[in-house]
């Protein structure tokens, strides 16, 4: 059995992140779940909503920076980054 020491820890924004998923650009479809951080492994622009529903365009992502963001959405127009990881 692994040893979970975060289990019984609420999660907070400066927690550790517990949750991984790749993320396939989906202009209609939300994330499986509400995430705390995205990192993308090729360089690119991210169309992306907001967890509280504002869409914008993040240009020019670096690959291999978390960047902390409460992501619903990562939309397929506007996006040219690829290996996209949501955490939570």
């Amino acid at each position: 059995m692994i040893d979970t020491p975060f289990a019984t820890r609420a999660r907070s924004a400066v927690g550790p992140l517990t949750r991984a998923a790749t993320a396939t650009p989906d202009d209609d479809a939300d994330l499986a779940f509400e995430s705390r951080a995205v990192m993308v492994g090729t360089a690119g622009d991210l169309a992306v909503t907001l967890a509280d529903g504002d869409a914008l365009v993040l240009p020019a992502l670096r690959p291999g920076l978390l960047y902390p963001l409460a992501l619903r959405r990562v939309r397929a127009a506007g996006t040219t980054a690829v290996s996209i990881v949501v955490l939570a």
